[in-house]
């Protein structure tokens, strides 16, 4: 069996998958193998773009040209830029079939969360995080992609999540927690057993800040009343 060969590259490189799905791909690809290149150069590879084009697997028109556009993409974007990791065969999918927007706004979510969670299980995410990666930030900046807009209210975001659990591999879970728990090795079970104990550890923490602040408050108080002056009968007589 073949080993799967996957394209790593900056999620940046898809935010206008909206707009022309096809080209963002093409870009993916001649980035990937101006990476693969020159990683392939710095270990004295002996044809590091031979070398580069077999590992790829990928039949590039003009690998010249794809390797200059590659090298701009490189030099172009922040090192530090998050990744996402695309099996080559959905890659190819997208590349080469008509999509309608609702699938690629799917492809746009699934290379998100690859990129979000990465080398982790499993990872809590918000839908504005989502969002935002989706858009191609590095970070939450509320510059979401205005074609995305549409997709952000509550419905559409479910449509989306509910067909990568289906069709996706995506492990999801969201029950009165805030965010939503994301894994696409992890069995459900083992998700929702995680989630669980984050929320439980997070109502404990909430409710002993709740009680350290109510016995701040009520030390406060306290210190601040006027005890009032007490004479006994007792005193008054005895003094007498």
């Amino acid at each position: 069996m073949s080993k799967t060969i996957y394209l790593t590259f900056p999620i940046i490189i898809l935010k206008d998958g909206l707009t022309d799905i096809k080209e963002c791909i093409d870009k993916a690809m001649d980035y990937c193998l101006y990476d693969k290149s020159y990683r392939n150069q710095k270990y004295h590879s002996y044809n590091p773009i031979n070398d580069a084009l077999n590992s790829l697997n990928i039949s590039y028109g003009n690998s010249e040209k794809s390797l200059r556009i590659g090298k701009i993409l490189y030099e172009s974007i922040d090192e530090n830029a998050p990744k996402t990791s695309i099996n080559i065969n959905m890659m190819f999918d997208f590349y080469k079939n008509k999509k309608t927007d609702f699938e690629i706004v799917c492809f746009l979510a699934f290379a998100s969360l690859k990129s979000i969670i990465q080398k982790q299980v499993y990872k809590k995410i918000t839908n504005e995080y989502l969002l935002n990666r989706m858009s191609g930030n590095s970070k939450n900046n509320n510059c979401i992609n205005p074609l995305l807009k549409k997709y952000s209210n509550r419905y559409q975001l479910d449509k989306i999540k509910t067909e990568l659990q289906l069709s996706w591999g995506l492990k999801y879970y969201a029950v009165k927690t805030r965010g939503f728990y994301a894994s696409f090795t992890m069995p459900l079970n083992e998700l929702a057993v995680i989630a669980e104990r984050k929320n439980r550890t997070y109502k404990l923490k909430l409710l002993k800040e709740k009680i350290k602040e109510a016995s701040r408050q009520a030390k406060e108080q306290v210190k601040n009343e006027k005890l009032p002056v007490i004479i006994s009968n007792e005193l008054n007589n005895n003094s007498t």
